[in-house]
């Protein structure tokens, strides 16, 4: 659970299915790569098998640091283009 410092009110927390931000997408051609989505909802394509791959887990806000790379990016998120 979670409270706010400010009313203290108590948050239930998000269940991990509805869960979304930076997740993991591992491949079953054992290809890991990260990308933003939601749980359930967002797949996005393995450019080393081109095979459509869901997210497996979510990373926590805090540990994740973004690395730039030159890979070009494609899902069925509803905001991506």
């Amino acid at each position: 659970m979670s409270k706010c410092n400010q009313c203290k009110k108590i948050y239930d927390p998000i269940p991990k299915d509805k869960e979304w931000g930076i997740g993991k997408f591992l491949c079953e051609c054992k290809n890991e790569f990260t990308g933003f989505g939601e749980m359930n909802v967002t797949e996005s394509k393995c450019y080393k098998c081109h095979a459509l791959v869901p997210i497996h887990h979510m990373l926590p806000p805090r540990r994740y640091r973004p690395k730039k790379t030159e890979a070009s990016h494609s899902c069925n998120g509803v905001n991506c283009m």
